[in-house]
């Protein structure tokens, strides 16, 4: 039986691993950019009521279209303030319906207008494949056309791109709009543009990134398993009293490894890393010094008692 430390670690790493899936491991690789001509095949403007998600109770549009004036496009207006529209819920404003996607790469662009939004939310695209996988990008870099929706905005364009890397295109795009807390948002036509060559932002962003987020899925997973694995480890050699000084010793160096981590995600947030290089390092260092030292603490306070009680079985 594990002691409880040891339990405590596989736990932590088991979450790890899961929220690293959940948040990395299901976006596709970003590192190699179609170099074909881009072209718009699909627009959605909101004047055409079957392209226009109902996801209401009632069956009403989620929001309000409003018409081309002298300053504005066309653009659906949606209110999340008091509770006009329920933000517990992600919102989904539009929908691709198997989209002729070509190239190795497609993105959906538009523009956005929003105030007193907060916390921050942001514009999601989910790519449903033909095997029923589903793939996401989201807007969640601190600026740029992929930044986040916080706070007040003139108009502003933004952009969800996704690359293919092999996998067939997509049977469906869903636009969502995720915003947990309140604020007014108004979002323009969307356009589904089948290639990427024209998004230098994108392409700029790859070449500087420190390594693409399927890299950073597969160290964060590999990474998990083998900590998974010597926590438990751990906690046999501990409850033995055997090892110490290479059980003590290895929570010390997890601890040290966690603390970079954290360094490392600060520089990559200096840097503008993409969010696929500083989450996992957030996630990692976080879990990593936490349960490091509080494993250190507990499997320190159980080789001291096993030493104690061998002791008094000698003395006795």
């Amino acid at each position: 039986m594990l002691a409880r430390p040891a339990k405590i670690v596989f736990l932590g790493c088991s979450l790890y691993l899961v929220a690293h899936r959940i948040s990395i491991g299901q976006t596709l690789d970003r590192s190699e950019p179609s170099k074909a001509t881009s072209s718009v095949i699909e627009t959605i403007d909101w004047t055409n009521p079957s392209k226009s998600i109902k996801t209401q109770k009632d069956n009403r549009l989620a929001g309000e279209v409003l018409e081309k004036d002298q300053s504005n496009p066309a653009r659906l207006k949606l209110d999340f303030t008091n509770n006009k529209i329920d933000s517990s819920e992600t919102v989904c404003i539009a929908r691709f319906d198997e989209p002729r996607i070509t190239q190795k790469a497609y993105y959906v662009r538009g523009k956005v207008r929003y105030s007193r939004v907060s916390p921050s939310g942001y514009i999601e695209m989910l790519h449903h494949s033909e095997n029923g996988q589903v793939y996401f990008s989201r807007t969640l870099d601190e600026s740029g056309p992929m930044g986040k929706i916080v706070g007040d905005s003139a108009w502003r364009e933004f952009t969800t791109p996704m690359f293919l890397q092999g996998e067939p295109g997509p049977k469906r795009i869903d636009m969502n709009l995720v915003i947990p807390g309140s604020g007014e948002i108004e979002i323009a036509a969307l356009e589904l543009v089948d290639g990427v060559d024209g998004l230098s932002f994108v392409n700029s962003t790859l070449s500087d990134a420190w390594w693409s987020d399927r890299t950073g899925g597969w160290i964060g997973g590999m990474f998990g398993v083998i900590f998974g694995c010597l926590g438990p480890l751990a906690g046999w050699l501990a409850r033995r009293g055997q090892a110490r000084g290479w059980v003590l010793g290895g929570l010390t160096a997890t601890t040290a490894i966690g603390l970079v981590s954290i360094i490392a995600c600060l520089i990559a947030l200096a840097f503008r890393q993409p969010y696929g290089v500083w989450y996992p390092l957030a996630l990692a260092g976080t879990l990593l010094t936490v349960l490091s030292l509080s494993g250190r603490v507990s499997f320190s306070k159980i080789y001291s008692q096993l030493e104690l009680q061998r002791m008094n079985a000698i003395d006795s």
